[in-house]
C-alpha cells in the first residue's frame, strides 16, 4: 500500500513523527507536479490549497497526539 511504500522513502529519524495520509498527499501532489505533460500539471492556485489542507491536518493530528 503506499503508506508503506512512503516509509521507504520518508526520512527514517522521524520515525512516524507525521501524519501518513498527510506525507501520501504531498507524495500525490508531488506526482502531479513534475508531470511530464506540462498541460496535466496543476496551477499554482491548486497547488497552494493542496499544500494549505495538508498543513491543516497536519496541525490537527499534531494537536490530537
Amino acid at each position: 500500500n503506499e503508506e508503506d511504500r512512503l516509509k521507504n522513502v520518508f526520512d527514517p529519524t522521524q520515525k512516524e513523527n507525521y501524519p501518513p495520509e498527510s506525507a501520501i498527499s504531498v507524495a500525490r501532489l508531488i506526482d502531479v507536479c513534475v508531470n511530464g505533460d506540462p498541460s496535466r500539471r496543476p496551477d499554482m492556485e491548486v497547488v497552494v490549497r493542496s499544500l494549505a489542507q495538508v498543513l491543516n491536518s497536519s496541525m490537527a493530528w499534531e494537536s490530537s497526539i
